[in-house]
């Protein structure tokens, strides 16, 4: 996989056309034997129009927090592309309309339609599931994840030049002060 992704050249995303460009970074990687093939409710990777994602908070769908306009805000004013994750969306097999209903992402949906106007698109993994998995997913995204520890946070920005971060890093070194690297 690191192979296909290094074999990855800047002129293949470095375009605007990228939003329409699939590259198969995975394509033939090893497959892990011990795990079933068949994994249920695999989602799709593509670019929706935000205004076509809909947020059901009908009373008796209603799983999500209220929307919250100064988070959306904060996104839209330092949007960037690199800092943003993709938007989770499912169409409910049970819906004859096939609705795209949001179900994580509002406030990155409301940033882009605040810094790109009408019609943006964002990167999204579209599932086909019952509502129930839809809900048990949003109440469960934060199990088995770890946050990253903030001298970690500290070292990579540090490390991506950011001036706050560097002043910070400095003034400790002067102090005789290193953080995480034995």
């Amino acid at each position: 996989l690191r192979d296909k992704i290094r074999g990855i050249k800047p002129e293949d995303v470095a375009d605007e056309s990228h939003q329409e460009k699939v590259v198969d970074v995975v394509g033939d990687a090893p497959f892990n034997e011990d795990r079933p093939r068949d994994f249920p409710y695999r989602p799709t990777l593509a670019w929706v129009e935000v205004s076509k994602v809909k947020i059901d908070d009908s009373e008796d769908h209603r799983y999500k927090r209220d929307y919250d306009t100064k988070p959306g805000e904060r996104i839209a004013a330092s949007w960037s592309w690199p800092r943003l994750d993709a938007i989770k969306v499912n169409i409910r097999p049970e819906d004859p309309t096939q609705t795209m209903w949001l179900v994580d992402g509002q406030h990155r949906s409301g940033g882009a339609l605040l810094a790109m106007g009408e019609h943006p698109r964002l990167p999204a993994l579209i599932y086909r599931m019952p509502y129930e998995m839809e809900a048990e997913i949003f109440g469960r995204q934060d199990e088995g994840r770890s946050r990253v520890p903030s001298f970690i946070k500290l070292r990579a920005l540090y490390r991506g030049d950011v001036a706050s971060a560097v002043e910070l890093w400095e003034a400790l070194a002067e102090m005789g002060i290193r953080l995480g690297e034995s």
